[in-house]
């Protein structure tokens, strides 16, 4: 197990900083070094801090709120996949539909099929 941080009052402050950023804008990929350095801080005690404070890493954080924003598209949108792919931040649809897939176990439109079947019975 992760040594807990002792995280003073600014440590919390600047995390909850960049947690708000990374909700604010979950299509964009912020790298570790990029947050570290707009928060003056070490790459360690961010990444470390960051998932103490909040439950998950920077990373799953990331892709947490894409997937919840692509199960929002898939269910209440008629946008076609690849559109939905760009919205979520992914420059690829391969990138989207192997994230999806290893988050949900089957492809979007699977997903999707799936959902609307279950909603319409």
């Amino acid at each position: 197990m992760a040594r807990q941080l002792n995280l003073k009052r600014e440590d919390r402050d600047y995390l909850s900083k960049i947690h708000q950023t990374i909700l604010k804008d979950p299509k964009t990929h912020f790298t570790i070094e990029s947050l570290a350095a707009d928060a003056g801080v070490n790459r360690t005690k961010l990444k470390s801090g960051f998932k103490q404070l909040f439950g998950l890493g920077i990373y799953e954080f990331q892709v947490k709120l894409r997937m919840e924003k692509a199960e929002y598209l898939l269910l209440e949108t008629d946008k076609d996949i690849k559109e939905i792919s760009f919205l979520t931040g992914y420059h690829t649809l391969s990138s989207f539909i192997t994230a999806f897939k290893k988050s949900h176990g089957v492809s979007p439109l699977k997903w999707r099929k799936r959902q609307l079947m279950a909603e319409s019975k």
